[in-house]
């Protein structure tokens, strides 16, 4: 089911994304970004990535509302896959909620918010997940760096685990005369769909989990 977007978008405009992204004029070569380490996160000489990726509290209110749209009882342990450096998590923990982390990034493992430093987990396979308990889980801007195959295990895994629907943000673009710039914007993307192409994907699951999309393009 699809729902509002509970995160805020970042400060970059669809315009200013525009910009930036006509100016990567070859394949980011940088190997350091495609495995999601210092450059894809804490790199600020880059124009695309995060730039800089530090804890400043944003989402503590979007935590909030997720707590209260959900209507998630204490008593549950929330997982975030893909967490990176736990920004989200510490929220949750924050307000005395059971948490775990599962992330692909050993960099941002590493550096994650020390709150959490026992409570993230460095995966590498997706199947991974199976090994751990949890009753709520988030997925936010990761999916589309999942192959079709990932997508489907990980969204049919979490829903016979999870006590709650989980909840997916999906990183996407409204319509296809915006693909190019979307395909630049972020290389580490394997699963590229438009808005109604990941609409009739997730169909299947419609009333299994919620999801959000978050408009790059």
């Amino acid at each position: 089911m699809e729902i509002k977007n509970f995160f805020k978008s970042s400060s970059r405009t669809i315009n200013n994304r525009k910009e930036i992204v006509t100016k990567i004029t070859k394949n980011i070569s940088i190997k350091n970004y495609h495995n999601f380490g210092y450059d894809y996160f804490d790199n600020k000489k880059l124009s695309f990535g995060y730039g800089g990726y530090k804890y400043d509290g944003r989402q503590k209110n979007n935590v909030k509302k997720i707590i209260n749209f959900f209507r998630l009882s204490k008593k549950l342990t929330i997982a975030e896959f893909g967490c990176a450096k736990g920004f989200v998590l510490v929220e949750f923990l924050k307000k005395k909620f059971k948490t775990i982390g599962f992330e692909k990034s050993s960099y941002a493992v590493k550096n994650c918010h020390p709150l959490l430093k026992k409570k993230i987990f460095n995966i590498k396979k997706i199947n991974q997940i199976n090994k751990f308990k949890f009753d709520f889980l988030i997925c936010k801007d990761v999916i589309p760096s999942l192959t079709e195959k990932q997508i489907k295990y990980l969204i049919e895994t979490t829903i016979s685990k999870s006590k709650k629907p989980p909840y997916f943000i999906i990183q996407t673009f409204k319509d296809k005369k915006n693909i190019n710039f979307y395909k630049k914007w972020d290389q580490t993307h394997v699963t590229i769909k438009n808005r109604k192409e990941w609409i009739s994907f997730l169909k299947k699951y419609d009333k299994k989990i919620y999801y959000s999309f978050n408009y790059l393009f």
